[in-house]
């Protein structure tokens, strides 16, 4: 899995967004905090969409401020993905603003 997280750094967005979804579907829940990062800062939306796919895939701990952060970006994708992902999650009475 280490070479896929040095793939989440890459100077092509394309490639980010492929190692992210590889994370997702391999579900490695030690990448949780690598993803947020993405979702958080990476500039291209793609990008942050396949994070917040895969941090739901992966069963992050951190979904709750995932989705919030997903659900409030600045990209109609990001936005619609966090929206979709939120209708399927269950945060335990945890209410996402």
């Amino acid at each position: 899995t280490a070479p896929l997280l040095k793939l989440t750094a890459h100077s092509n967005p394309k490639i980010r967004q492929s190692a992210v979804a590889a994370i997702g579907s391999l579900k490695v829940t030690a990448a949780s905090g690598q993803l947020l990062s993405l979702l958080k800062t990476d500039k291209v939306p793609m990008v942050r969409e396949a994070a917040i796919k895969a941090l739901a895939n992966v069963g992050s701990s951190k979904m709750a401020e995932a989705l919030e952060l997903a659900t409030t970006d600045s990209d109609k994708g990001v936005r619609i993905a966090g929206l979709a992902i939120l209708g399927e999650q269950n945060l335990e009475g945890k209410t996402v603003r």
